[in-house]
């Protein structure tokens, strides 16, 4: 990997696990992509394009908080990570019926989603190989490094 980020900055440990990092964040965009279609539209019309891209949107934040606020309950407890791939696709068979709840009333959705998340959890989780470590297992080993703020790194 090459930077132009001077050694005082960032040491050359600390670079890998900002890859890392960085690659999620374009694991997110292929996710966006390719589970929640972000990137397909099926108008012409300016205002309708722009609904279904703000819909999109909305969902991807609402299911990104689920999967991070459950995702990090079971790291916690059991060191395994949640599928988004796979919470999407069962949430998304789960879609009409909670749009129902929703009609109906708020807070029996939430109970719900409540209760449905437990159930998901059981067949969302992450394939574990056991052979290499988790990008959070990477990410916590790497947490020793530190990276000295820019006023200590270059005082005047």
């Amino acid at each position: 990997m090459v930077t132009n980020v001077p050694y005082a900055l960032l040491p050359a440990g600390m670079v890998r696990f900002l890859y890392i990092l960085r690659w999620q964040i374009e694991l997110l965009f292929k996710q966006l992509k390719s589970i929640l279609c972000i990137h397909q539209s099926h108008t012409k019309n300016a205002n309708r394009l722009k609904c279904q891209i703000y819909g999109k949107l909305i969902l991807a934040v609402i299911l990104h908080r689920i999967h991070a606020r459950v995702n990090n309950q079971i790291w916690k407890q059991a060191r395994r990570e949640l599928g988004f791939d796979k919470l999407y696709k069962r949430m998304q068979k789960r879609a009409f019926s909670l749009f129902r709840l929703i009609l109906l009333s708020v807070e029996g959705a939430i109970l719900f989603l409540s209760e449905e998340i437990h159930r998901l959890i059981k067949y969302c989780l992450k394939s574990r190989q056991r052979s290499r470590q988790t990008t959070l297992e990477l990410l916590e080993s790497g947490a020793e490094y530190h990276v000295l703020p820019i006023d200590t790194a270059y005082p005047t």
